[in-house]
């Protein structure tokens, strides 16, 4: 699901919508090789790449922090560290 919807928004992207996107999870090489799919499909690359892992509160802040729109693709979501620390930095 996480790499439909990233190559989703890559396509609006692609066709015009002004926005910067970004991927993020665990595992900096699947995010990597994830990101030249994206461009391999003719579609531009994530502005950014962020590491953050939900057993790690420092690294959520640091994520939540950098962006203002959070798509949570993990689950659960009621009362998770994405959701609460979105809320702290003001991200949706």
């Amino acid at each position: 699901m996480f790499k439909r919807v990233a190559k989703y928004i890559a396509k609006k992207v692609k066709l015009g919508w002004s926005i910067k996107f970004g991927i993020s999870g665990r595992n900096q090489g699947k995010l990597e090789a994830l990101s030249q799919e994206i461009i391999d499909s003719g579609f531009p690359s994530p502005h950014d790449i962020i590491i953050a892992d939900t057993s790690d509160e420092k690294s959520m802040q640091l994520a939540c922090k950098s962006t203002k729109v959070i798509l949570n693709m993990t689950g659960p979501y009621r009362f998770s560290k994405i959701v609460r620390n979105s809320k702290k930095s003001r991200s949706i």
